[in-house]
């Protein structure tokens, strides 16, 4: 199992990855820092609030290389898939920039891509990378979500409305 860890930096924010077994895993302490979340006390209320379930524990006796620049024992891993969702559900301005640069600078770095690039990091043919498409569909879904809450409180405020009329029985 190889464990390729890489660092970045996001707007100031460290962002340390993991490669096991070719697939990039995050710090999530250091994507809920980037997203302006607080992480005094660790993590996990966020990873539950955005659904994350793609996750490990790892530690510094198992990988000093994580730690370099920590003073934490233990940190927590999350998938690429689990990047996805925290995008996906966050309501923060941060998330959709963050993924946009991971997906566009990161994932390319850490997976070996070599992409023709341009700049900052748009194909040279133009055509949208297959981390672009996911993240524009997962934005589609999450309008449609709030669209459909939306017509789901509309039609309850009716139905409401509706059983509070006085039937015919009791208008006699």
């Amino acid at each position: 199992m190889a464990h390729d860890v890489s660092l970045f930096n996001f707007k100031g924010h460290e962002l340390r990855t993991m490669v096991i077994d070719g697939e990039p895993w995050f710090i999530a302490g250091d994507l809920c820092a980037a997203l302006g979340l607080p992480t005094g006390k660790g993590s996990g209320r966020w990873l539950r609030g955005y659904g994350v379930i793609e996750k490990k524990p790892v530690n510094r006796q198992a990988h000093p290389e994580l730690f370099i620049r920590s003073k934490a024992q233990t940190a927590t891993i999350i998938s690429r898939e689990s990047l996805y969702k925290i995008a996906m559900y966050s309501d923060r301005p941060e998330a959709k920039h963050l993924w946009n640069w991971v997906a566009r600078v990161v994932l390319p770095a850490i997976l070996g891509d070599d992409l023709p690039t341009v700049g900052d990091g748009h194909l040279v043919s133009g055509e949208p990378s297959e981390d672009e498409v996911i993240f524009k569909a997962i934005e589609v879904m999450k309008r449609r979500m709030e669209r459909l809450a939306a017509e789901q409180a509309k039609a309850k405020a009716i139905i409401d409305g509706l059983l509070s009329c006085t039937t015919v029985s009791e208008y006699r």
